[in-house]
């Protein structure tokens, strides 16, 4: 009884992370943006480790857009973790811990990433395309709505071809869904900033977890 229970629990969840996840590509991308990954979060916290000094959880070291969200009761890491007593990668045993930024400055690409999901929480996701590596945020979560919910000015991709092609082909479709759940930038980064994307085994226990890790240009990693 249990086990089905806990298998119907896993297939719900599945379900609402897959519609999701296809809400964030019919509200937020381009029209001619290919997808690699969009990696949504769960109920821990995010991390970093800042020219050796650990920030565990992890709140933002540099400033972040306002969102409609508390600080959620999620359990606290360990204090060995908390306070940086902790040997390699034993932090990856941490149950607690969903993100891991390591930098050697808070303003490297990893860090700002942190930033951004530490203040979105299970409302944020991570976005990675063939033009950019995003967090995004449910829409109706900002304080401030963005000028435009794709963040089409930024300098990324804010080329006037671009917003051209989307302008006509997407007034209408978030016309539409206004009063559905759509999705804009927290903080983006070009994809050429991205060096490195693997999977790998982290932690002492067995089994071990596997994190996805990506490297930036400027010698940042993110681990989720």
């Amino acid at each position: 009884m249990f086990e089905k229970i806990k298998t119907n629990k896993t297939l719900k969840e599945f379900d609402q992370r897959k519609e999701w996840e296809n809400r964030i590509k019919e509200t937020w991308a381009l029209p001619d943006e290919e997808f690699e990954s969009v990696i949504t979060t769960s109920p821990k916290h995010a991390a970093s480790i800042v020219n050796g000094e650990p920030h565990i959880p992890h709140t933002p070291l540099s400033e972040t857009p306002g969102v409609e969200l508390d600080r959620p009761e999620w359990p606290l890491p360990s204090e060995i973790i908390s306070n940086g007593c902790f040997l390699e990668d034993e932090w990856a045993n941490d149950p607690t811990i969903g993100y891991l930024a390591v930098a050697t400055s808070p303003k490297h690409e990893a860090v700002r990433v942190v930033d951004h999901l530490s203040v979105g929480y299970e409302r944020s996701a991570l976005v990675i395309t063939d033009r950019r590596l995003a967090v995004v945020i449910e829409s109706q979560l900002l304080k401030s709505p963005p000028a435009n919910k794709n963040n089409l000015g930024s300098n990324i991709i804010g080329k006037a071809s671009r917003f051209a092609r989307q302008t006509q082909e997407t007034a209408e479709k978030m016309s539409d869904q206004e009063t559905e759940i759509s999705f804009s930038t927290l903080h983006e980064t070009d994809i050429s900033k991205v060096t490195n994307k693997q999977y790998v085994l982290l932690g002492k226990e067995v089994p071990r977890r596997s994190f996805f890790v990506v490297d930036f240009s400027d010698g940042s990693r993110l681990y989720r």
